[in-house]
């Protein structure tokens, strides 16, 4: 639950402060790490023991609205990282 945004936190702030574009390395990482989240997230529905962050058992809804919002966030997050680092901030770093 913690690892792939420990790891999308880096990747996100390269993207903010090191952007030479939209479509970059450093993009399509960002994309695999939160696909690998979405994966991660579904197998353990599939095989494991899927809890919540309140360590409740997790139920079929919770995995529904994760798959949902994680990429809807994700994407809205990588959107505004892309337009304030090849945008906004491109003259101040």
């Amino acid at each position: 639950m913690l690892i792939c945004p420990m790891v999308l936190l880096p990747i996100t702030l390269s993207i903010l402060l090191r952007s030479r574009g939209w479509f970059t390395i450093v993009d399509f990482a960002y994309f695999v790490v939160l696909g690998l989240a979405l994966l991660g997230r579904w197998l353990e529905f599939r095989g494991g023991n899927p809890r919540t962050a309140y360590d409740e058992p997790a139920t079929p809804a919770h995995l529904r609205r994760y798959l949902v919002v994680a990429p809807l966030g994700g994407l809205a997050l990588w959107v505004l990282a892309n337009i304030l680092g090849n945008h906004v901030l491109t003259g101040w770093i």
